[in-house]
């Protein structure tokens, strides 16, 4: 079993550092300004993956990779061989949305509006069933986005393959229909849903395949990120309320509806929903605090095992 670690780069300023370990592809000559990462991916497994051994592992990584988790080739790696037998291992850089919201798309649908109905649309016209809009849960081992994980050869067969569908049936609509997926989207940089679409597909696929293994990794407080969790989400998540909810939630024979109850709890309060004229950012901060040291009770009062 080799771990083959590949760090995307798209222009002069992302190699891969030295000091990382990763290897680089470079697709500075095909830079992909509409589809982005999807079509480096999909270039990555045709030049590098397709002949490879089933058991070997690949990833294509972000060029902010280690900068968003601190994470260098040899943490990935013994974290794979600490943790063997999975198809894929996720290193999500924002491990409290799986807290904070039911799924990808209902996040995805508060940064990108509208993107579920044309994901929506997608699969109806790829003749998947699957509706981005219907009440489901993508738990820890499942919710990851773009190029933060690395998996088997084995599943990457699968995976592109769903890919390239869905990137043929794109391809394939009239263009007033086929625009829609290049139409910018509202975010902080000029990109169109493409990339947003995409992005969220390796949990989508894992949320339809169950045959699938899957292992997120837990971030200590050296994570990168660990500035961008406020005070009540660092205490969740490095607490044991985090460990309580994952194991109740991996446990749960009471259906997708308790889970969404308890998920709508916990985002209220790691971010209060209070909108009050003049005095609601007040309140909010207030209430924050207050949470903070409530945080725990509050789990152990809604989860029942």
């Amino acid at each position: 079993m080799a771990v083959n670690l590949y760090q995307l780069q798209y222009d002069d300023e992302t190699s891969a550092l030295p000091e990382s370990g990763f290897l680089t592809y470079d697709c500075r000559a095909t830079p992909e300004f509409l589809k982005r990462e999807v079509a480096h991916l999909i270039r990555f497994y045709d030049d590098v993956v397709v002949d490879a051994d089933v058991n070997d592992y690949f990833a294509l990584l972000s060029p902010k990779f280690n900068y968003k988790t601190g994470l260098t080739a040899s943490d990935i790696t013994a974290f794979i061989r600490e943790n063997d037998q999975q198809d894929i291992y996720l290193f999500n850089p924002y491990p409290m949305h799986v807290y904070n919201f039911m799924n990808v798309w209902e996040q995805a649908e508060v940064n990108h509006p509208e993107i579920i109905s044309i994901v929506n649309y997608l699969f109806c016209q790829a003749r998947i069933g699957f509706r981005a809009s219907d009440l489901h849960r993508n738990s820890l081992n499942q919710v990851v986005y773009c190029n933060y994980w690395v998996a088997k050869k084995s599943f990457l067969d699968e995976f592109i393959k769903f890919l390239k569908k869905l990137d043929h049936t794109i391809e394939l609509m009239p263009s007033c229909q086929k625009n829609i997926y290049f139409n910018r989207t509202e975010y902080k940089v000029d990109a169109c849903f493409y990339p947003f679409v995409f992005e969220r597909m390796i949990t989508t696929f894992l949320f339809i395949n169950h045959q699938y293994k899957s292992l997120s990794y837990i971030y200590d407080r050296n994570f990168n990120g660990y500035n961008t969790l406020n005070r009540i989400e660092r205490k969740f998540y490095y607490g044991e309320s985090r460990k309580i909810f994952d194991l109740w939630e991996s446990n749960n024979e009471r259906g997708v509806e308790e889970i969404e109850r308890i998920v709508n709890i916990l985002s209220n309060v790691f971010q209060p929903k209070i909108y009050v004229p003049y005095v609601g950012k007040l309140l909010r901060s207030l209430v924050k605090t207050l949470n903070v040291y409530r945080i725990d009770n509050i789990v152990k009062e809604n989860i029942k095992s």
